[in-house]
């Protein structure tokens, strides 16, 4: 996919500021897609998706399965991963075969990789929101 000036330049400022992203590709891809559909309440979700992810996968690395609460954070995990599997699914709806069948593959699978796939997405979503909550803030 090509993406437009305006999307490659926030890829850009966030890879200029120490953010290494990690799944450039298809974080560019989203961002295009929902610049073309005009569809910004719908690709805010998806970043504040991807923001959810990312924090809580934060906690559960550095929680032991022992812990008290260890399972409530996996459910909510789980429950953030599937809101995101969900949401990707409605958003993608208009694309071509092509871009749907390949975050298909990579993101809507029930596999380890997916879900790492998936992490690794929504540590780019984090980067971006973070950015946001920057701009909203200062």
């Amino acid at each position: 996919m090509v993406l437009s000036d305006d999307t490659q330049a926030i890829l850009d400022y966030l890879e200029s500021t120490d953010v290494k992203l990690r799944k450039s590709n298809d974080f560019g891809a989203l961002l295009e897609i929902g610049a073309q559909l005009g569809a910004a309440d719908e690709t805010n979700a998806l970043i504040l998706t991807g923001k959810n992810i990312w924090s809580v996968y934060g906690i559960l690395k550095k929680t032991s399965s022992t812990d008290e609460g260890f399972q409530n954070l996996e459910a909510q995990f789980m429950t953030e991963i599937n809101t995101f599997r969900t949401a990707i699914v409605s958003f993608l709806a208009t694309v071509s075969e092509e871009i749907y069948t390949r975050f298909e593959e990579t993101y809507l699978g029930m596999n380890q990789g997916t879900i790492r796939n998936i992490v690794d997405l929504a540590h780019d979503l984090a980067a971006l929101k973070d950015l946001q909550n920057q701009a909203k803030y200062k």
